[in-house]
């Protein structure tokens, strides 16, 4: 794999990441942070004041990666947050399309079947 096949689905990620971070609200940031109340140390609570510093944030403890949305995804059902879930959901579906076309492991035909 060269280096551009290593930094195009990072830059796909930040950029999925950040369109994501532009749905979170205020109210939605209290909650996550509540809702990971044990995995927040509580000084730090203050320092994530955007949806941006609380998603690396959340990277940097693997709580949520490129290829690892569930955390998140589970987080945001949890809270009732249909749009965000959805947005995930396509995120995985059109990253794992790309994959399959990537390395033409396709499991699917033209008209969408899948192949056995």
């Amino acid at each position: 794999m060269d280096g551009l096949s290593k930094i195009i689905p990072d830059i796909k990620y930040r950029e999925f990441m950040l369109k994501l971070s532009w749905q979170i609200t205020e109210q939605d940031m209290d909650e996550i942070k509540y809702m990971l109340k044990s995995r927040i140390p509580e000084g730090k609570k203050e320092s994530l004041n955007t949806a941006l510093k609380l998603i690396d944030y959340l990277e940097q403890k693997k709580l949520v990666e490129p290829n690892s949305l569930g955390n998140l995804e589970e987080l945001f059902r949890r809270m009732d947050k249909p749009k965000l879930c959805e947005m995930i959901t396509k995120y995985n579906r059109d990253r794992e399309r790309a994959v399959k076309c990537f390395t033409g492991l396709s499991s699917e035909d033209e008209a969408g079947h899948v192949r056995f």
